[in-house]
């Protein structure tokens, strides 16, 4: 996923070099993290997205908030394959505002609304 900050340039504006996978104490592990001034992006990748994976992101998501509670945090998940559970994971996503990618190959992602 190392296209990942072309995206968060283009659509977010931000400069970012390399996002970084982090564990944050008394939430969890993100697969990518990057904060910039008073903005925190946090991304989860997944090959398959099913209900249970956005339901585990959510919540962390939740716990992240409470901790960086001063901080404005947009959260982002991509995936590349779909099941038959992934259009009710990316209805419960899009409920906590996070925004869904799906990953078509290189730089090639997809916004899914």
């Amino acid at each position: 996923m190392h296209y990942l900050p072309m995206w968060i340039k283009d659509r977010l504006g931000f400069n970012v070099d390399k996002l970084r996978r982090i564990i944050v104490e008394n939430v969890g592990e993100f697969d990518g993290y990057v904060e910039v001034n008073d903005w925190v992006i946090v991304v989860e990748v997944k090959a398959t997205l099913r209900v249970r994976d956005a339901n585990d992101f959510i919540n962390r998501l939740a716990r992240l908030k409470v901790i960086k509670a001063s901080k404005r945090i947009t959260a982002v998940l991509v995936y590349v394959n779909d099941v038959k559970e992934t259009a009710e994971a990316i209805k419960m996503l899009k409920t906590y505002d996070v925004i869904v990618l799906k990953h078509h190959g290189e730089d090639d992602f997809e916004e899914v609304t």
